[in-house]
């Protein structure tokens, strides 16, 4: 294990920057830096909410709030592989359990889309902790190596991190 993290160091596929990842290929023995990006909220009610008073009497009554990304894919790409490699940086003070939420874009009107929450009629918020499973393991003070399981070759990534109130940041991969 020491031996494959020097080589890792020298390879340079560390990420620099507080809030920044990394995805190391093993195949391809490259790193790819995630691409930062902006999002768009968007909430979309759904048909019992269109019909004159429909959510009033509907118990499916629902707003879905979604993160708009530019475009169908992102800057970032990398090959598929079985267990997919982030290495993200984080303040080294801040707690790394729950900070960590990875999204699978679905492509709509040529934008990549991702549904972080949905409400109630009652005001019930049901928020999404991502999509995929993950492992943390601690490289080095604030450097987390998170091992996604799933993604496969086609899939377009939003990897979160921060609190849902409060975003640290928003990065993209796209799997090919």
């Amino acid at each position: 294990m020491l031996t494959f993290f020097a080589c890792r160091l020298s390879a340079q596929n560390m990420p620099e920057y507080n809030n920044s990842a990394i995805v190391w290929n093993s195949k391809a023995n490259i790193s790819v830096q995630l691409s930062p990006e902006e999002t768009v909220r968007k909430d979309k009610l759904n048909s019992a909410y269109k019909i004159p008073y429909g959510a009033l009497f509907s118990k499916k009554a629902v707003v879905k709030t979604t993160l708009q990304l530019q475009g169908p894919k992102s800057k970032a790409r990398t090959a598929a592989e079985d267990t997919l490699k982030i290495y993200a940086k984080i303040d080294k003070d801040v707690n790394p359990l729950g900070i960590f939420k990875i999204y699978r874009a679905t492509i709509e009107n040529n934008n990549r889309e991702v549904q972080v929450m949905q409400t109630s009629k009652k005001g019930n918020v049901d928020r999404s902790d991502g999509d995929f499973q993950y492992t943390i393991d601690k490289i080095a003070a604030g450097i987390f190596l998170v091992k996604v399981v799933g993604p496969k070759s086609g899939d377009e990534l939003f990897f979160y991190i921060g609190t849902h109130e409060t975003p640290m940041a928003k990065l993209t991969l796209g799997i090919d």
